[in-house]
């Protein structure tokens, strides 16, 4: 069982290179050799339906965009820092 200390679903930040910038060419797509992987810090702070929220919207983006930047971060508004997903 995972322990959540927010009941609220982070907030996917915009990614640090925009999706019509030239330098975003090398799109993550995940897949079973490459998924997407949640911190531990994330694991610790949010319950698996939290963390199963957060890996769908990224699957929406990467199909949405043919694939996503290598890092992603969701930002928690209870929280002071971000949460990483990638």
């Amino acid at each position: 069982m995972l322990l959540c200390h927010s009941m609220e679903r982070p907030i996917l930040k915009r990614q640090e290179i925009s999706f019509d910038h030239p330098d975003s060419e090398n799109f993550f797509r995940p897949g079973p050799e490459k998924p997407f992987a949640a911190t531990p810090a994330a694991i610790a702070m949010y319950r698996e339906e939290v963390i199963i929220a957060c890996l769908k919207i990224l699957w929406q983006q990467a199909e949405m965009h043919n694939g996503l930047d290598y890092l992603q971060v969701f930002e928690d508004p209870d929280k002071d820092r971000g949460t990483v997903v990638h």
